[in-house]
């Protein structure tokens, strides 16, 4: 059995935690290093008899086994699920230290993200950028709620630097953080910028609310082909329920014309974001699927807002994801 020592004692992971999701599967998580993993009830039955250290020939000997059954115990050894008893795993992932120094270095840095601008036209119940500068003031013109395109080019250069040092040739690039569309003009000038000094990333991708989009805009996205993601929480009624203006607004009907507006011009919206939080969570179910084929939107993002979904069962929150990625 490739990867295992039959002769070996094993057991089940103290950091392994199962959670019972429909259809008798369950989700299975290292709390130390991840590895979120959907399992059936036979597999699970394989962590609970190595529960007590075991070697794999106690295994092999009390139960009929196949190679499909073999295939398992090996995953769940190389996923760290079952593991030696003398191993000190918090040891191990200490020994991570030279990948967490190459990250930190910048040899392990491909994708550039643009923070350009701190501010939002909307005001999400649970986003961070609710507080943020009030687009009414006089403090947003010339503050440092946008990104000057001076410390952009500064930005631009320096990672740029890092991959020639590093050896680096593909990168992204992406543009985000609140509303980028408040600044389009920034956005525009990086782009030219890049393509003028022939930096050129190997994807270009934006998050907007698409609300301030104009067909000017769309055409510009198409024209560098840039990768347009949006957010929308929910089919139009609930996702009016939380994604809302400053003044309480739905921005659904908003977000639709701005998703209709990139197809016009014959581009596309790569990808849709959904918040769940604890307003929409009973809300949003399969439909929000079918709505996505109906606009030819190809890829979903599911999150949680953890600070208002604190106290909703763990079990509750996976069994919805697993049932989303099954549809998807």
């Amino acid at each position: 059995m490739k990867g295992l020592v039959r002769g070996r004692v094993y057991q089940t992971s103290q950091f392994v935690r199962c959670l019972k999701i429909p259809n008798g599967q369950h989700l299975v998580y290292h709390t130390l290093i991840g590895n979120p993993t959907v399992i059936n009830g036979s597999t699970k039955e394989i962590l609970d008899y190595f529960g007590q250290p075991r070697t794999v020939h106690d295994f092999l000997d009390q139960f009929e086994v196949n190679r499909s059954v073999e295939g398992v115990i090996v995953f769940l050894a190389q996923n760290q699920f079952v593991v030696f008893p003398e191993d000190d795993q918090r040891e191990k992932v200490l020994s991570l230290e030279t990948i967490i120094t190459d990250a930190a270095s910048g040899k392990n840095m491909h994708v550039l993200d643009l923070s350009v601008s701190e501010v939002c036209n909307f005001g999400c119940r649970y986003c961070m950028h609710n507080r943020a500068l009030n687009l009414n003031s006089s403090r947003v013109v010339g503050s440092n709620g946008f990104m000057s395109p001076v410390l952009a080019r500064k930005a631009i250069q320096e990672f740029r630097e890092n991959l020639q040092r590093n050896g680096i040739a593909n990168w992204n690039l992406h543009l985000g953080s609140a509303e980028p569309l408040l600044v389009f003009d920034l956005v525009k000038e990086i782009v030219e910028y890049l393509y003028r000094i022939q930096f050129i990333p190997n994807d270009i991708s934006i998050n907007s609310n698409l609300s301030r989009l104009t067909r000017e805009m769309a055409l510009f996205f198409k024209e560098y082909n840039i990768r347009v993601n949006t957010s929308f929480d929910g089919l139009p009624d609930v996702n009016d329920l939380v994604r809302v203006y400053k003044n309480g607004r739905g921005t659904a009907s908003d977000i639709l014309r701005g998703i209709e507006l990139v197809r016009s011009v014959g581009h596309y919206v790569n990808g849709v974001g959904v918040t769940l939080c604890d307003v929409n969570f009973d809300l949003v179910n399969d439909k929000i699927i079918d709505w996505l084929v109906e606009h030819q939107i190809p890829n979903v993002l599911f999150d949680i807002d953890i600070v208002h979904l604190v106290d909703l069962n763990v079990e509750l929150v996976a069994e919805k994801f697993v049932r989303f990625e099954r549809i998807c």
